[in-house]
Formats: C-alpha cells, structure tokens, sequence
C-alpha cells in the first residue's frame, strides 16, 4: 500500500459513517489528486515531461499577453504552433526585478480563469534593497501546500512524529514559542501529522538549545546560519531524524560543519517569495525543478541558455498563478545546471546554487567570482562568535566581529593574510568589533556582501 492510499484512511470525512472509502474533503480531494499526478509525472520520460510542461506554458503565455496590461505588448502575438512557440519564447524578455517592482497592479489579469482568484499580497524582504510586492492566488497557494508535503515525503520523513521550526517569519514566538496539533495546515489538509512546535529565530541561542531539550522533535527545520550557530554553541542534535534548511544559500562549509558527527544529512529548500518553491532534494540530495510548477531557465548575461556546468542568471516562469503571472522573471539568484540523478526521477536538476550577485566578490581587473573563506582557513584557532566580510571597494574588505575574547595584533595579521590568500587579492582589510551581526529585514543572514556598483 502506497503513502498516498494510507493518508486516505488518515483524512478526516464530511460523511459521518463513511470509513472506507474514505470520501474526503473538497479541498483535500484536490491537494490528494495533485500529489498523485505530481507522483506519476516526475517519472515521465524527460521529452513527454517537457512536452506537458509547454502544453500549460503556452496556455499561461496566451492568457497573460490577452488579460494581463503588463504583458499585452511585452509579449505581443503569441504563435500557436509548437515549433513556432519555441523559436517564439527565446525572444521574450527577461523581466528584470526593478521592472515588476514599477509594475505594480499592471501584472494583474483582468478576467483570471474559472477558479483562480487573487488570494493576497506577499512584499519580499528587499535585501537587495528594492523590496518588491507580488500578489498570490488560491491555485498557487494550493500548489505550495501540496510541494510543502511532496518535500516531506521525497526525504522520508514520517508525518507521525514531532516537528519542530525555527523561523524568521514567526515575530511572536520569540523566546517562548508557539504549539499546534499539526505540522501546520499544508500537511494536515492530506493527512493527520504527529505535533508540530515553532520557536523566532530571534530567539537568543542559549535559549533555542534550551526549547529544543524541552521539546524533544523528531525533526527540525531552520536557516541554514541558525543551525550553525546552534551546533558552534553546543547543542547537541544528533537524536533527530532529519533536518532541513531553507530561507538561505546553503553553502559547502555550513553544511559540512553542522552536519559533522550528526546521522543525518541536511535536506535544502530552494524557493523565493516572489515564486515559491522553486526545487524540492530527492532522496539522493539532488536539487530537483518542480517543473509541474516552474520553469527554470539558467541564462549567460546575453539572455542565451548556459550549458550544464556554466554559472548563469536564475530565470523563472510560474506556470501556475494565471492571476498575477511572472513570466522570464530574474530572481537574482545564480546557479549551474546538473546532470541527471539517479533517483529515477526526470526532473531536471540544477547542480548548484551560489546566491545573490550582490554575494559575489568582485576584483579591479573586472572579474567576479563567490568568495570561499572556511573559517579554519583564515582564523584557526581565534575565538570568533560571529563574522560578516563586507566589501566596501574594489580593493577593500571590513570585517564585522563578534569576539568571544580580545583578538590580538598578531592575530589581526593572521587573519588578514589568510582572507588575501583564500580570496585570491591583497585586499586592504580592516576590522571593527561589534556586539551583533543583525540578520535582515526578513530574517536572513550574510556572510559576505559586496556594496560595489
């Protein structure tokens, strides 16, 4: 028996008697339908998956050019036939964020399909310092809660057990936490769910080390910085099942460090406020597109395809939100395309993720490039509790520190010739000592910011 037939036996009925068949809810039939069709479809052969993926693209393409102001001349005539529609999409422009920030309600279809209708507004965090407003709708929301779930499962997590957060998002539960009898609605609408607890991120340390013995979870989900800083103050986390991050870059050595010792590797999440779910990791860790949902395009500064392996623009089209559709949009990100996983599913996989231009050091010969700097390489053995590299010129580096102690001269020096040799440049480095790094508006934190133009 699947999980997908188990959960109907776990769903609770608007029909008093009727135990099996279960006959559930509307709203549960419909995240059930989605979940098996979603099950099915990632196994298709990857030409009938693409196939299927430009069937609802062309239909997205057609309504937003015919009921959506923005796109009415952006897109202009839209070619019926197949081959004509691809020929015909490499044209489209890359909608950049400055453009759907000045957009505003103009991205807002006049005459939305039966059934979808604007459900809100959502504004992104702006740490890139153009905060932008998109608009979401009941389809949309419907799909996040399903892919919420579909995550659980590809990583094997029993929906019984205990979940625990440790969130941005969640103002009120700073230091005390909140309590629910559910993982939260997207899970509970397909199936009961063991107790789920959240705690705010801002929640001093010592404090999350302290909820977390109280509460004992199964499993755990957080920012990527917030779990370094749990396992760098001591907690102990290796009686957990699994573990979870997203909000942030998951970089190499985070995730090498806080998974040092554990019996668990760390499963990332890859979305954006402006998209939602973006990729989902499959059993083997592999980043997955959700293209049921998306469309991904990795790009070269000119707009053309990057071949697997080549660093290029983060492109998205969200298939689903016909109310308020985002077509060729930039997000910001850059990644590298992968080969295909040998999970046995066909969707396509992006190899890696390396973040936010604004995240790339940049070098007077007008190169750039993402800084790697392991702390063990540059200051091994100094008692750093927190650090931020901001890069303030071409040639100049502040670094932003919270000492557990009074660092020394000496030690100052050792730092600096170990950042100028791991960052490739003599770079002019300074120190200044603070009491705390703050994490942004939204609730993520940096370790590395260019201000350079």
């Amino acid at each position: 028996m699947s999980w997908l037939q188990q959960s109907y036996q776990s769903l609770n009925t608007p029909l008093q008697g009727s135990l099996w068949p279960v006959v559930p809810t509307r709203e549960a039939a419909l995240a059930l339908s989605l979940l098996q069709q979603m099950e099915f479809a990632e196994r298709l052969a990857p030409g009938t998956l693409a196939l299927q993926q430009s069937v609802q693209l062309s239909q997205l393409v057609r309504h937003a050019a015919k009921t959506v102001p923005f796109y009415a001349r952006r897109l202009g005539a839209v070619p019926s036939s197949p081959q004509e529609f691809s020929d015909y999409w490499n044209s489209v422009p890359i909608l950049s964020r400055d453009e759907l920030q000045v957009a505003g309600e103009k991205v807002l279809s006049q005459s939305p399909p039966r059934g979808h209708k604007l459900l809100g507004t959502r504004s992104t965090s702006g740490s890139t310092g153009m905060p932008v407003k998109v608009y979401t709708s009941n389809v949309g929301r419907l799909f996040w809660m399903v892919n919420t779930v579909r995550a659980y499962l590809w990583q094997g997590w029993d929906l019984n057990k205990k979940l625990a957060s440790i969130r941005p998002e969640l103002e009120s539960g700073i230091g005390k936490g909140v309590r629910a009898g559910s993982w939260g609605k997207s899970s509970s609408l397909i199936t009961r769910t063991g107790p789920g607890v959240a705690l705010s991120v801002r929640t001093p340390i010592s404090e999350q080390i302290e909820w977390l013995k109280n509460e004992r979870p199964d499993y755990l989900l957080s920012l990527p910085t917030n779990l370094r800083a749990l396992r760098e103050a001591g907690a102990d986390l290796s009686s957990l099942q699994g573990v979870q991050t997203y909000g942030e870059l998951l970089d190499d050595n985070t995730k090498e460090f806080v998974e040092a010792g554990m019996p668990w590797r760390l499963f990332d999440g890859y979305s954006s406020q402006e998209v939602g779910y973006i990729t989902l990791q499959c059993e083997k860790h592999s980043h997955h597109v959700i293209s049921d949902c998306v469309l991904l395009e990795v790009v070269d500064d000119n707009g053309q395809p990057c071949a697997p392996g080549e660093t290029g623009r983060v492109v998205v089209t969200t298939l689903q939100n016909l109310v308020a559709p985002l077509i060729r949009y930039a997000i910001g990100d850059y990644a590298v395309l992968g080969q295909a996983c040998s999970c046995g599913r066909s969707l396509p996989v992006v190899g890696r993720i390396l973040g936010r231009k604004r995240n790339m050091i940049k070098l007077p010969d007008g190169s750039s490039h993402w800084p790697s700097f392991p702390y063990k390489d540059w200051a091994e053995g100094i008692a750093i509790k927190q650090f931020q590299l901001v890069q303030s010129r071409l040639d100049a580096i502040e670094v932003k520190i919270v000492a557990a102690e009074t660092i020394t001269t000496e030690q100052e020096k050792q730092m600096r010739l170990g950042l100028q040799a791991r960052l490739g440049f003599p770079f002019e480095i300074g120190f200044s000592y603070v009491e705390h790094i703050p994490r942004s508006k939204g609730g993520k934190y940096e370790d590395f910011v260019s201000l350079v133009v």
